[in-house]
């Protein structure tokens, strides 16, 4: 077990239960033991953001940014704040850099795992299981996908427009 991993799990414990304070005050402590990460920044952002501080949501996901440039949900994060900031100049460049670095798509689990899953479902246990895993993993690129989706349709009406008429909304 890692030095960080306890603070981890408590991380994404106090995120569940909406303790977004606490979930900063825990990813603080990984980068203390780590060291600065992409990915530390872009959960204390995500916390920020539910907060509605965006301010320092902003400031959260652009230090990720310092640490691995092309950090995809970061730069997600960013293009979401200042659209609703109808800061629209920002929000492009973020949706390009976000194209650019538009993450690989993940491969999702083997066919026969499902196939094993759905006879397994005759027990009721893993009934619930097989339902979960069929919504939450059949399609590992979900989120990204209707980003992809969004940023194009964005950048599409940001070309058309250029700000007169109300922008797509961010999935």
């Amino acid at each position: 077990m890692t030095s960080t991993f306890k603070y981890q799990v408590k991380a994404a414990r106090c995120y569940r239960q909406g303790d977004y304070n606490e979930a900063i005050e825990q990813c603080k402590k990984m980068i203390e033991v780590e060291g600065d990460n992409a990915y530390s920044h872009y959960l204390i952002a995500t916390c920020q953001e539910l907060k509605e501080d965006y301010e320092e949501a902003i400031l959260s996901a652009e230090t990720a940014l310092k640490c691995d440039k092309k950090h995809f949900d970061s730069l997600v994060i960013l293009s979401r704040i200042y659209l609703n900031r109808n800061e629209h100049e920002k929000a492009r460049e973020y949706v390009l850099r976000g194209l650019e670095a538009y993450p690989e798509p993940i491969p999702g689990p083997p066919k026969f795992f499902f196939t094993i899953l759905k006879l397994l479902s005759i027990i009721p246990k893993f009934s619930r299981v097989y339902k979960q895993a069929e919504e939450e993993i059949s399609n590992p690129n979900k989120s990204n996908e209707k980003w992809f989706q969004w940023a194009k349709e964005y950048l599409a009406w940001y070309e058309r427009s250029k700000g007169g008429e109300p922008s797509p909304t961010v999935h």
